[in-house]
């Protein structure tokens, strides 16, 4: 780590390579939970000033983590590049999965577990697929329960916060595409498909819309449009806001996020400039 010596920020580089996803542990906000294309789940402890590897893959496959989701406060399941989903239990030490299965031979770009019943989870990723997994099946190898398509690769696919009763997904098809899933069947309807532009190209983040955290109305995305800006979209598709900033806003804000608990949102674009909106 390096710290400034006004004592405003201090500055950790855990990983060797880009950050794909980046999280507070909700069980725990004293630990700060980071993935990375050099293949390593790691964890920052504040108070010892560290950050501790608690997941990696062998340097020689090459694989890429992609993201995280909690399933208590000492599992966490890991979206893979080569389409497995790591289970990681961080008291083990080991840096080694718990199991690991494999959920789509093209990749995985996502996975997000359901915030009320928590054996079930979504997967996304370069199969075109948003797929419903229950993990109820075996041990070993979860039982697939459905697959949404789209005619491109998906993005993202995210429950809703409080209930799990959606589905929210991205796709390089230019829909963002929202699912029933308040009946978590071998069908799940999808109730929206809206048109938005989804081509970043090749050198910035994809997008991934995201819902509110505390509302299952409300989802957050960027956008291609000019000047350049960031959407707030409700459950039916409609853009009810658009924030936007003509002399500090000039890139387009691959990645944003609401504020748990003031409203304020962030985006941030690919030379690192967070843009924060109260």
């Amino acid at each position: 780590s390096q710290g400034l010596a006004d004592g405003g920020a201090v500055c950790f580089n855990p990983h060797t390579k880009p950050v794909n996803c980046l999280a507070f542990n909700p069980y725990n906000l004293h630990q700060l939970y980071s993935c990375s294309y050099d293949g390593t789940l790691r964890c920052g402890y504040f108070e010892k000033d560290i950050f501790e590897a608690i997941y990696y893959t062998p340097e020689e496959d090459d694989v890429l983590l992609r993201n995280f989701s909690f399933f208590d406060a000492n599992t966490l399941f890991v979206s893979q590049s080569d389409g497995d989903v790591a289970v990681v239990d961080i008291r083990t030490k080991s840096g080694k999965p718990e199991n690991l299965f494999t959920a789509s031979h093209k990749g995985l770009r996502s996975v997000d577990i359901h915030p009320v019943k928590k054996e079930y989870f979504v997967t996304a990723g370069l199969d075109c697929t948003v797929s419903l997994w229950d993990l109820r099946a075996t041990k070993k190898k979860p039982n697939k329960i459905c697959s949404m398509s789209a005619s491109r690769m998906v993005d993202s696919a995210y429950f809703s916060p409080l209930t799990g009763k959606y589905i929210l997904s991205t796709a390089q098809d230019d829909r963002i595409r929202i699912y029933d899933s308040s009946k978590l069947s071998s069908s799940m309807p999808c109730l929206h498909s809206i048109s938005h532009n989804n081509q970043t190209g090749r050198w910035l983040t994809k997008f991934r819309a995201t819902w509110h955290p505390c509302r299952e109305d409300l989802f957050i995305s960027g956008s291609m449009n000019r000047p350049r800006q960031i959407e707030l979209i409700n459950d039916e598709g409609k853009c009810m806001m658009v924030l936007h900033h003509p002399e500090l806003i000039n890139s387009v804000q691959s990645l944003n996020e609401f504020h748990p608990t003031i409203n304020a949102v962030v985006g941030a674009n690919a030379s690192g400039k967070l843009h924060v909106f109260k």
